[in-house]
């Protein structure tokens, strides 16, 4: 967002769209390995030089032709401002610029990473459209402009007339206050690192929806993100951006907690999808007191603000409707639960702790008898172990790219 603000700026200051590549790089020194890609050749000969000085009536140098393929570039100042340059062809080819393509790319990022739908409108003077934010509320333009531009409501509302969305946002890149107009305008302060994070804006547009969505049994939470992973020393659940630390060292709730998010991102319907029943696949008891388990690691000792949720919405992200009898939804967007690439070297963090066990030097202790109280034990972690591997061995087959049984079971 950064890079696209500074250079969505310094293309709007630009007075001219075609120039030699000599002028483009002194215009845009830091950017012009982003715009090369996108300057395209013409048939014109430019008929001016760049001047260092830049002052005068006869600035910038004039081209004259010296015959044999040979130029010279001469200022036009009486004294003279700077001494003549000499040039070749090549030197004088004309490049225009495709500010669309140029701007595309960085464009594209924000939409993908704020899941915005693309729009192709041509902008207005300093306000640049940068893609439709759908959601079950409504629909909103985003629009990217500055603290003066956001002023001009006019051409905001006509560029969301044209779009036809309920709403506008205005991306303000150098503000750091949110608010919205009498007119319905909402502008979102961009300030330092330069990242949208629209969830503020939603949140602003359609306060009604945002405050009921704990309610919704059948509803989603469109702007809470699911992101989970494994490391060395343990497992990695986060929502919102902030790691739940209640998932670090249980394999059990990990493994339940992946059934649920595969079925839930890989069933791509948003409304109607993800439903999941709850037997056999969760290995529940009769009294699911695990299922109560997993739902308390996203509540107990966490503040009722905790990943910018309540404590009621965290409750009903694991959801439940009269509609799905027996049944548990994650209850997110698909395009809001990621799986890191490290899932596919998980290992159980038993299997863990027991390497790290064996690594370490220790005295060796007298080996102890075999009691009935150590049998059961090791009975009740191999049938843990047992229900663990086949829930994740559930959701590899749902689509998440995690070991299988028998890598899960090598020594």
């Amino acid at each position: 967002m950064e890079t696209l603000v500074r250079l969505w700026r310094t293309l709007d200051a630009c007075p001219w769209h075609e120039a030699v590549l000599a002028e483009w790089s002194e215009q845009f020194a830091n950017e012009l390995e982003l715009l090369q890609l996108h300057l395209r050749l013409t048939q014109d000969l430019a008929t001016v030089y760049p001047c260092p000085n830049g002052a005068g009536d006869g600035c910038p140098r004039h081209i004259h032709d010296r015959g044999s393929g040979e130029y010279e570039a001469v200022c036009g100042n009486l004294p003279a401002e700077c001494e003549p340059v000499q040039l070749r062809k090549t030197d004088l080819v004309v490049y225009r610029l495709d500010r669309g393509a140029a701007l595309a790319p960085h464009v594209a990022r924000i939409c993908d990473r704020e899941c915005l739908a693309p729009v192709s409108i041509k902008p207005f003077e300093e306000l640049l459209p940068v893609g439709k934010l759908v959601r079950r509320a409504g629909t909103a333009l985003v629009v990217l402009g500055t603290p003066e531009t956001a002023a001009r409501r006019g051409a905001t509302l006509e560029l969301k007339r044209r779009v036809q969305t309920d709403e506008v946002v205005v991306l303000v890149a150098g503000r750091w206050q949110d608010q919205r107009s009498p007119e319905g305008v909402v502008e979102l302060a961009v300030g330092n690192p330069a990242e949208p994070e629209l969830w503020r804006a939603v949140k602003l547009l359609w306060p009604e929806s945002w405050t009921a969505r704990a309610k919704d049994r059948d509803g989603i939470f469109e702007e809470v993100t699911l992101e989970i992973g494994t490391s060395a020393e343990r497992h990695v659940v986060r929502l919102n951006g902030v790691d739940v630390h209640g998932f670090d060292h249980s394999d059990m709730k990990l493994a339940r907690l992946l059934v649920l998010a595969t079925k839930r991102a890989f069933e791509r319907d948003p409304e109607g999808g993800g439903w999941l029943k709850k037997d056999p696949v969760l290995e529940l008891d009769d009294k699911e007191e695990a299922l109560g388990e997993l739902r308390q690691t996203l509540l107990k000792d966490l503040p009722d603000d905790f990943a910018r949720l309540s404590t009621e919405e965290r409750r009903a992200l694991i959801g439940t409707s009269p509609r799905q009898i027996g049944c548990l939804r994650l209850a997110l967007h698909p395009r809001n639960v990621h799986f890191d690439d490290s899932l596919r070297g998980l290992r159980l963090l038993g299997e863990r702790q027991t390497d790290a066990r064996d690594a370490s030097p220790r005295k060796k202790k007298p080996t102890r008898k075999s009691t009935k109280g150590v049998a059961t034990l090791h009975q009740n972690q191999a049938q843990a172990r047992a229900c663990t591997v086949r829930m994740l061995d559930a959701a590899r087959k749902q689509g998440a790219d995690l070991p299988t049984v028998s890598e899960l079971n090598r020594p």
